[in-house]
């Protein structure tokens, strides 16, 4: 990590050693160019100079020979020749060493020297042949003309440096600016780079900061966390880790079947656990897994992990690592073993239940030989219901209900017991009452069972019912409901016979009390009697409840069907509606004809 981080840091070094380099190159051309300025002066110091002795060479033609004897005049010019000599020599050897810088046509001027001292040499052996003191006039007249083309080739070659030094001059200056636009520059760029650094400084305290709140959080959990490089070499393991494997992460040299090490098993078992199924191994691999079935063993004992594997990634969608973490689950699994037997034994209790509330239903057969025309739909939420349908026949004399009792499953299921009980021993003993009579009758009857006081004290389990007295002898239906109706029809007309609002039995402070109706029988009448369970089922696209509109408009478009007919259009209709919902309630629904 700290590697990657020097990497990062090396573009903020880079810059400052690119521009210092930079920098060095301009002042070295800035140094070559003054270097050259100064040889260029040199040069045409020395070329005034050669220029200056020629003249004077050329003024020596001219001397009053009155003065001078033929010796004197000869010393003299020799004497301006040695100079010019010596002039010559010195221009030649500067001349070669930077002299093309300013003139490309080095040959001519090497030429021109070499041709000026030819000429002056020839021109003072011919005048110290002569026997006069003077100059002839035919060489003086030559050596005019000479003297005075050199002097002029001399002057356009100063020319020529000149105009040179004057580039040179200009390049010099461009680059002082480009240096100086360097050093403000890189000024600036030295400023933004500390506060780069001091940002980045920042930065690494932040990120070292977070490293530590995360590595303190990861040793308080409660779970294991063990965590492998995307080359399969071992990083971290928290403290709940090597609590739980006993190994650091040191004992992990990356080669070794990670399973040896841990000593992983499979569960129940001597195999070791894959190498290549751990949640690890597979995160690895851009695998996200989890596995409950692997455990540590150390002698004889053995701890049950939950281990899960994920895969890490960079921002780039490169995996980095891959981690694992896991929990003891030895404790969980004992307790599932509980838990499972337990259930079992329950299950087998509420089946008996079941059994013991089969046991004690009407058989539908003994219904339909009293009432040849009718269905029961009767379809428990769980295996045990609160909702029980009643039957009981005196001579010509009929007694249905559809009983809805508090809840359903086991407490549901109480109650119906203790309801049949008492439907039966009131049918027994007062067959003769009006049916809102038998209903006040159970109220009592629960009410002192269950201990529900008039100020509302005790339980408050009760039950709704709709309750049918049919009298055959008599053509007479006599009905009466708590909290349930009774819907009959004759033909397609809908006639509602509402049960009262009390429930049978519950903690109230007011006194029930039951209205009895009664309804004269026809041929054409179908009667419907049932608990709230099917019109509160909920589904449909929009898993709303199906609705008591909905379950009407359903009966009644199915009324005059056979009675074995209606039972299962109501059932294939309610497992459509309800779809892949679960089922809200009990549901029964009891329907006749007389």
């Amino acid at each position: 990590m700290r590697f990657i981080n020097y990497i990062r840091v090396l573009p903020l070094v880079a810059f400052p050693v690119m521009f210092i380099l930079f920098s060095i190159y301009l002042m070295k051309n800035v140094d070559d160019d003054q270097e050259l300025i100064d040889k260029g002066v040199e040069l045409i110091s020395q070329f005034d100079q050669f220029k200056r002795e020629v003249r004077a060479f050329e003024n020596l033609l001219n001397i009053d020979i009155e003065n001078y004897s033929k010796e004197q005049l000869d010393s003299i010019r020799t004497g301006q020749l040695k100079t010019i000599l010596t002039l010559s020599d010195t221009l030649k050897r500067g001349m070669y060493a930077s002299f093309n810088t300013f003139h490309p046509d080095l040959y001519k001027i090497d030429s021109i020297l070499y041709s000026t001292e030819k000429h002056i040499k020839h021109l003072h052996t011919n005048i110290k042949a002569s026997n006069s003191p003077g100059v002839p006039l035919y060489l003086e007249r030559s050596a005019r003309d000479n003297l005075h083309d050199i002097i002029f080739q001399v002057d356009g070659y100063i020319k020529t440096i000149r105009t040179r030094l004057g580039e040179v001059s200009l390049d010099m200056q461009d680059l002082w600016r480009q240096l100086n636009q360097m050093v403000w520059f890189s000024c600036g760029l030295a400023i933004l780079i500390v506060i780069m650094l001091f940002l980045y400084r920042q930065q690494q305290s932040a990120l070292e900061e977070s490293e530590k709140r995360t590595k303190q959080y990861l040793e308080a959990l409660p779970i294991g966390v063990f965590v492998l490089g995307a080359d399969g070499k071992p990083l971290y393991s928290n403290q709940k880790s090597i609590e739980l494997i006993g190994k650091t992460v040191d004992d992990f040299d990356g080669d070794t079947d990670l399973s040896e090490i841990a000593s992983a098993y499979i569960e129940g078992t001597d195999t070791h656990y894959p190498h290549d199924e751990l949640p690890v191994i597979r995160a690895i691999n851009g695998e996200s897994t989890e596995i409950n079935d692997m455990e540590i063993q150390r002698g004889d004992e053995r701890i049950l992990l939950h281990v899960r594997g994920t895969p890490v990634y960079d921002q780039r969608g490169h995996l980095v690592s891959a981690i694992a973490s896991f929990d003891d689950i030895t404790k969980l699994r004992e307790a599932e073993k509980t838990i499972s037997i337990k259930n079992k034994e329950i299950n087998s209790s509420i089946n008996y239940a079941k059994r013991i509330q089969k046991a004690i239903l009407p058989d539908v057969s003994e219904i339909k030989s009293a009432l040849p025309e009718s269905f029961i739909l009767y379809m428990p939420k769980d295996v045990v219901s609160g909702d029980f349908y009643w039957f009981s026949q005196i001579d010509d004399t009929i007694l249905l209900a559809a009983v809805d009792c508090t809840g359903h499953g086991v407490p549901g299921a109480f109650m119906s017991l203790i309801g049949n009980d008492m439907l039966n021993s009131i049918a027994k003993q007062s067959p003769e009452l009006e049916v809102s009579d038998m209903l006040e009758l159970l109220n009592y009857k629960i009410k002192k069972a269950l201990y529900q006081g008039e100020n509302g004290q005790g339980l408050h389990d009760g039950m709704d019912i709709a309750l049918c007295k049919i009298d055959k002898e008599n053509s007479m239906v006599e009905f009466a409901g708590a909290y349930r109706p009774l819907y009959y029809f004759s033909g397609t007309e809908l006639t509602e016979s509402k049960g009262d609002r009390f429930s049978v039995g519950g903690r109230r402070k007011k006194k029930a009390s039951f209205t009895s109706h009664k309804i004269e029988l026809k041929y054409d009448q179908t009667f419907y009697i049932f608990s709230d369970g099917y019109a509160d089922q909920f589904g449909g696209d929009e898993g709303k409840k199906y609705s008591s509109r909905r379950f009407r408009n359903l009966l009644l478009s199915i009324q005059d069907q056979p009675m074995d007919t209606q039972r299962e259009i109501l059932e294939v209709n309610i497992q459509a509606w309800k779809g892949e919902e679960e089922q809200t309630d009990d549901i029964l629904v009891i329907g006749f004809r007389v």
